[in-house]
């Protein structure tokens, strides 16, 4: 169990501000929002755990737009999953099934360990045991990954997301429900460029 203290403490770290708004009315699915819920600018990152450019994202550029933006309550990011596979759908249903305090942990260190799960032996297995070590019981766990429900909920935001703003691969950026959109691999750099016109 000490090999996975690290993990632990990551999993077990409550970002700044995460928590969740109210769920829509056709998707059964509350929205994971990292930064203050009324800052005047909302990123819409849509990804899905086997990208890897996702987890560039997440590893490189997503710290410092917490330090410029999204810490100074000028920006709030909204993660939804966009699930490329199947490996990717089960991890989304593991992070859904999470407390919600617990998402962004989750998803933190399934990115900052992203070869490691996919490469081994049984990555569903893999990602099952990290959402135990978050706080998920194995019946709990088990229960959520056969959740046909969520799974439809899931790609029905998936849908929703190549309907409503053509979305077709991730990471997709969307800012203020569609008044500008960044996609695939990007700096730090882009979204600076691209907020300028929102934040004030």
């Amino acid at each position: 169990m000490a090999r996975y203290l690290p993990l632990l403490l990551a999993l077990l770290a409550t970002p700044l501000y995460a928590q969740a708004l109210p769920q829509g009315k056709t998707l059964q699915l509350a929205e994971q929002v990292l930064g203050d819920p009324a800052a005047p600018v909302t990123i819409i990152e849509y990804a899905s755990y086997t990208c890897t450019h996702c987890a560039h994202f997440q590893k490189d550029i997503l710290p410092r737009l917490i330090d410029t933006y999204i810490s100074t309550g000028k920006v709030k990011l909204v993660y939804r999953d966009f699930p490329l596979d199947a490996v990717s759908l089960k991890g989304a249903q593991l992070a859904n099934c999470l407390p919600r305090e617990r998402f962004f942990g989750f998803i933190k260190t399934l990115y900052a360990n992203q070869d490691a799960w996919l490469t081994s032996g049984d990555p569903v297995a893999t990602l099952k045991q990290y959402a135990m070590l978050a706080g998920l019981s194995r019946a709990r766990a088990d229960s959520c990954l056969a959740d046909t429900k969520l799974q439809d909920a899931l790609v029905s935001r998936r849908l929703e997301a190549a309907e409503r703003y053509n979305i077709t691969g991730t990471p997709a950026f969307v800012i203020n429900y569609g008044e500008g959109v960044i996609t695939g691999a990007s700096s730090f750099e882009t979204f600076e460029e691209k907020l300028k016109k929102y934040v004030k």
